[in-house]
């Protein structure tokens, strides 16, 4: 548990330690001397409560390298304060220490989030409200995972990077989205089997909205189908 720091300018500083997976750290003041020898700290790390959990697929396999995001639900509670992100491990189970107490809403999926903030809890594979820390150990259940996948091309058949692809539900409104990579692909998880319409539109910069080119809709795309090729205008 030991540490040390080198080259370190003489002043005034705070030392902050932090585990993974846990939203309470460890932190002292403390000063370097223009002379002499520096302090030494010493860093008590906070228990606090957990949550703790194992993640499994339809056929009760574990899933691993899922991703765990833990909200605080305190109405006072800052972002700062109240978020943390970790992975379950290679037996799908996963651990969140260092809570304060009081409930918290987990969002869990087997794919980097890529979505902001505010589409986040829709685009989850699974929402875990009201889950109290210290609670017993949480036996998730994730469905099976489906797919759209494709590759956006421009007219002339060059590969369309940084693209932005949707799946819309049946109101039109975004229901999951992903961007192109350097060769044009994408891929993008639905959550169960059907038809989907898809919306995609080329990286054009800094125009303007207005005048922003009509994006390309595609209907009837099945999750699971073969792989499909845009042509974006």
């Amino acid at each position: 548990g030991r540490f040390s720091f080198a080259d370190i300018a003489p002043g005034e500083y705070v030392v902050q330690a932090k585990e993974p997976g846990k939203l309470k750290g460890a932190f002292v003041e403390c000063s370097v001397p223009t002379t002499g020898a520096p302090e030494r700290v010493r860093l008590v790390r906070a228990v606090g409560a957990s949550i703790t959990g194992t993640i499994r697929d339809a056929q009760g396999k574990p899933v691993p390298d899922a991703w765990i995001q833990t909200l605080s639900e305190a109405p006072d509670a800052r972002p700062r304060d109240s978020y943390v992100f970790i992975r379950s491990d290679a037996a799908g189970r996963f651990r969140v220490a260092g809570l304060a107490p009081g409930r918290y809403e987990l969002r869990i999926d087997r794919d980097e989030p890529n979505a902001s903030a505010a589409d986040a809890r829709d685009l989850a594979d699974v929402v875990l409200r009201h889950v109290e820390a210290n609670g017993p150990a949480l036996d998730v259940r994730m469905e099976d995972a489906h797919y759209i996948a494709g590759r956006a091309l421009d007219a002339a058949g060059i590969a369309c990077a940084n693209a932005t692809v949707l799946v819309l539900d049946e109101a039109g409104e975004p229901a999951a989205r992903t961007t192109t990579d350097r060769d044009g692909r994408f891929r993008l998880r639905v959550r169960r089997q059907g038809l989907y319409e898809l919306a995609a539109r080329r990286d054009v910069g800094p125009t303007p909205v207005a005048e922003l080119p009509a994006p390309l809709r595609v209907p009837g795309v099945s999750a699971g189908g073969p792989e499909l090729e845009l042509r974006l205008p």
